[in-house]
């Protein structure tokens, strides 16, 4: 009877043993995968290595590709406040302003624009595509009015592929930005022919006689 007394006891004793093991491996296991998560996720680049954005351009732009494909979903489209319509580009420069401290005033507002440089911060040329999902690229893509499906031979409605989506997005960004160059340059032609003109005028008028009588 002492002897089956004390072999259960030992059994006990090795189970317990045996769970803590198992437990403390579980956890271990548990930790390891959290680590090489959070190691993929610092492994993200969301920028071209090239890519000679400030940190300030870096997150306005990462912003806006993240907060696109929330508006009219988890973002209302209009300001509940103000009733005005909200975009990504509002909604991505006043919540960086205002965690910066730079939304009191006028002269917080101007120092912030100088210090953000939204016009330089080419944000379309300095993505890594790659790093961004699926549906934060069709949302960008819907943006620049571009097809982001397809029917395939079998009568299917497919998903255009993310990298074609993106070839797509920067081909049509180029070629708004040669139209944009184009109509400045038409722009100041006619405004510097009229100034040509205006000085013409002005000459002939001077250098007009006065009537003898």
């Amino acid at each position: 009877m002492v002897t089956s007394k004390k072999s259960k006891i030992k059994q006990k004793k090795s189970n317990v043993q045996i769970n803590t093991k198992n437990n403390n491996n579980a956890v271990i296991e548990s930790n390891n995968s959290i680590f090489e998560s959070q190691k993929e996720k610092k492994r993200k680049q969301f920028f071209h290595t090239s890519s000679k954005l400030t940190k300030l351009q870096r997150k306005y732009c990462h912003c806006l590709m993240k907060v696109r494909p929330k508006i009219g979903k988890s973002i209302p489209k209009k300001n509940p406040k103000t009733g005005k319509k909200l975009n990504h580009y509002a909604v991505c420069f006043g919540g960086i302003r205002r965690k910066m401290g730079l939304h009191k005033t006028q002269k917080q507002k101007n120092k912030f624009i100088a210090m953000l440089n939204p016009r330089s911060a080419n944000c379309v040329m300095n993505y890594n595509y790659y790093s961004y999902s699926d549906a934060e690229i069709i949302a960008m893509a819907k943006e620049y009015g571009i097809k982001t499906s397809y029917v395939s031979a079998t009568g299917e409605r497919k998903n255009f592929k993310k990298s074609t989506l993106f070839t797509k997005i920067v081909n049509k960004y180029l070629d708004k930005k040669e139209l944009t160059k184009k109509s400045r340059s038409t722009k100041k032609s006619k405004s510097t022919k009229k100034t040509k003109k205006q000085i013409k005028k002005q000459s002939k008028k001077k250098t007009k006689k006065p009537i003898k009588k």
